[in-house]
């Protein structure tokens, strides 16, 4: 048995004198007459297609017409029969079988399963890619969720659920004037500041002492007589989302409302927390009563009356200057404050649709490439199936050709 590598038969052939040294033109001479006998449909023969296309004339109508002498009659038969001699008339049908594997094994195979490679990675990157797509939304629903419990709304119907957050103002200050409203320590720690306050500086008005605190503890919150709290909107103010009209909500008057009116209650309560954590910190460092008139018994003062005071006036404040508070207030002051709030919000379903869209086109083109997938591998297992019938029917033409059997090598694929 003998060997012959797929990639040397012309060297092989010459090597052994089955060759002619000008074979090269010659073969192309026969592409030629090829291209002008089958046409163009059929240029890409090769010697085993026109083989095959023969055996198929034979065996059809065409084959069954005979001349008296028991001849083919058909002309596209003699034809075929004459092309075929002509290759074989200096073995150029070897070349052209030996040339055909290395086209089909040298750039078509390889060709195919690279682009197999190509849309395996395209395919897990477009996997990865949903994958990404599925986090960034669990994300932004987490995100929209955290804005929401923030903003202390359900995230149903955000336009009508942002204004409506004013609804909650109200009974915050339900909550400040319930805890101050004729509380008695507060008045207590008002009277002694002010006592204290005269005593050391009798030119003092006693009217101008925590005023703002005393109505209100004694008063409650009450409705104002006429006053605005809506801002005029600023001219340089950016126009966060013009198209987005928020509901009108409104909550009734109250002097709480009043932007001036709670920083004299802010301030009148700061005075007096500075004042009672100065005394209570003189009390620790003398380790007695605090008695700045020891004839004077008013003054007296222990510890724990101190932090009485101060436990609720701190209270008073906190409830004042609640982060919560302060941005309901800002809201009832300011449409654009409304706007800003429910377009972060919609950014978040914006970015989840986008995310979503992105999913739906990823796995169309998941699906795309899977079925260029499937057409690849049958073109490849049809290209393999090619091979082994075309090293079988070149063997074939070498063993007939030498009278011994040949086999050719490195046609695996």
């Amino acid at each position: 048995m003998i060997e012959i590598d797929y990639k040397r038969i012309p060297q092989w052939l010459q090597e052994r004198n089955k060759l002619n040294q000008e074979w090269s033109k010659k073969y192309k001479a026969l592409q030629l007459k090829q291209l002008e006998i089958l046409g163009e449909s059929k240029s890409t023969y090769t010697f085993q297609d026109c083989s095959e296309e023969l055996e198929k004339l034979k065996n059809s109508d065409e084959g069954a017409q005979k001349t008296i002498f028991g001849g083919f009659s058909s002309k596209s038969i003699k034809t075929m029969e004459n092309l075929l001699k002509l290759y074989q008339k200096e073995n150029l049908h070897l070349i052209n079988m030996g040339q055909a594997l290395v086209q089909v094994l040298t750039y078509d195979i390889p060709g195919i399963k690279k682009q197999l490679i190509l849309n395996d990675q395209q395919l897990q990157s477009t996997e990865q890619r949903i994958i990404d797509s599925q986090v960034q939304i669990q994300n932004h629903k987490l995100q929209f969720e955290k804005q929401c419990k923030k903003h202390g709304i359900e995230g149903q119907n955000i336009e009508e659920e942002v204004p409506n957050m004013i609804l909650q103002i109200p009974p915050l200050f339900q909550e400040i004037e319930q805890l101050a409203l004729n509380n008695q320590t507060i008045l207590n720690s008002i009277e002694y500041y002010r006592q204290f306050s005269i005593y050391t500086n009798p030119s003092l008005d006693k009217s101008n002492i925590v005023t703002h605190l005393e109505s209100f503890v004694l008063k409650g919150n009450q409705k104002p007589l006429d006053w605005e709290i809506i801002e005029a909107p600023k001219t340089e103010e950016i126009d966060w989302m013009k198209y987005i009209q928020p509901q009108q909500v409104n909550i009734p008057d109250s002097e709480l409302l009043n932007t001036q009116f709670r920083s004299n209650l802010i301030i009148n309560l700061n005075e007096l927390i500075g004042f009672y954590s100065a005394r209570l910190e003189q009390l620790k460092q003398d380790q007695s009563i605090v008695n700045f008139d020891a004839q004077n018994k008013l003054f007296e003062l222990s510890s724990q009356e101190l932090q009485n005071y101060l436990n609720i006036l701190h209270q008073l404040l906190d409830k004042l200057i609640s982060p919560w508070l302060r941005q309901l207030l800002q809201l009832k002051s300011s449409v654009k404050t409304q706007q800003r709030i429910i377009k972060n919000l919609e950014e978040f379903a914006i970015s989840i649709k986008k995310s979503e869209s992105n999913i739906i086109h990823s796995q169309n083109k998941i699906a795309d490439l899977k079925s260029e997938q499937f057409k690849l591998q049958n073109q490849l297992r049809d290209l393999q199936s090619q091979v082994r019938k075309m090293k079988q029917f070149t063997e074939k033409q070498f063993t007939d050709l030498f009278k011994t059997e040949i086999k050719l090598i490195g046609c695996d694929c």
